[in-house]
């Protein structure tokens, strides 16, 4: 499975589009977890629990969607894309000052 789209950004094609809804609701789930009083985790606890609850969410429901026998090469695009995540994640973080924003009110890791 390739997740991985090489173009520039185009808001109006379908992937991207529906990518960054999806940036956008993780986003949102993590900043009310951290609005939580009783998400009073120490720092690395609280990245540890979204990574792993984050991570199964995605590999459990895209496992729905997926034979069984696909399950492997499902995780491999994952690992696969997880380069060029990281790079979009950077450039959207350094392009928009994401270092100060309210995720990072209880301190970082």
């Amino acid at each position: 499975m390739n997740c991985i789209n090489q173009t520039p950004f185009n808001p109006e094609d379908p992937f991207d589009k529906w990518a960054h809804h999806f940036k956008g609701e993780v986003t949102e789930v993590f900043e009310r977890a951290r609005a939580d009083p009783s998400f009073d985790l120490e720092p690395g606890e609280d990245l540890a629990s979204f990574i792993m609850g984050g991570l199964t969410a995605i590999i459990g429901v895209t496992f729905v969607m997926t034979v069984r026998d696909g399950r492997d090469a499902l995780v491999g695009g994952i690992v696969d894309a997880i380069p060029q995540a990281r790079a979009v994640a950077e450039s959207i973080i350094d392009d928009e000052g994401e270092d100060d924003g309210p995720l990072f009110g209880k301190g970082r890791v």
